[in-house]
């Protein structure tokens, strides 16, 4: 048993990709030491079913791709649960595209602005991906800013990704769940101020 709720059922797997993932959501969401390190998983669970690690290998064999990692939440911003009709397997660099959290956590714990803001020389700077995108005299103009590269940004990835489905980077196991997924990312973002 692993942080006292997954069941491990299937002999001779703990050190395979399957295994490990799954250890790792159990960790995520059970570990109080992973909680406390990143307390944005607090309030994430497991579904039942994929506590017992052979429903879940059965799941991982029939999707999972190389090069690829789990995500719960692309496909749904809000989402706060890892299970077969939540998750799916997507590029490393598209999991990193989502670091940002839902609106009501979208504080930068660090300096109390926006995700996408940080005040720089006396003004407030939008940028995405390291790239600056303006300066103003609010954080809520650098905001808005920000916000619409970003959609700008997601609505070109949505039309690449359906130009381009053999592209490594937008390697997928469910991609009209993703293109959903982006399409309701874009809707959410809504400045906070």
């Amino acid at each position: 048993m692993i942080f006292g709720i997954g069941i491990n059922d299937v002999p001779g797997i703990c050190n395979t990709p399957v295994y490990k993932c799954w250890s790792a959501i159990h960790e995520r969401c059970y570990s109080q030491a992973k909680l406390k390190r990143y307390p944005t998983y607090i309030g994430t669970s497991i579904c039942d079913e994929w506590h017992t690690l052979s429903n879940f290998k059965r799941w991982y064999d029939q999707h999972h791709i190389d090069g690829t990692t789990i995500d719960k939440d692309i496909a749904n911003p809000c989402n706060m649960e890892y299970s077969p009709e939540t998750c799916m397997f997507v590029s490393k660099w598209l999991n990193n595209l989502f670091k940002e959290k839902p609106p009501s956590t979208r504080i930068n714990r660090n300096s109390g602005l926006p995700v996408g803001v940080d005040l720089h020389f006396g003004k407030y700077r939008a940028q995405m991906n390291n790239i600056p995108l303006g300066r103003f005299d609010n954080p809520g103009d650098a905001e808005r800013c920000y916000l619409k590269h970003k959609r700008r940004f997601l609505a070109d990835l949505v039309d690449s990704i359906r130009a381009e489905p053999d592209n490594p980077k937008y390697k997928c196991s469910h991609t009209e769940r993703l293109i959903h997924g982006l399409h309701l990312h874009m809707k959410h973002m809504q400045p906070i101020g």
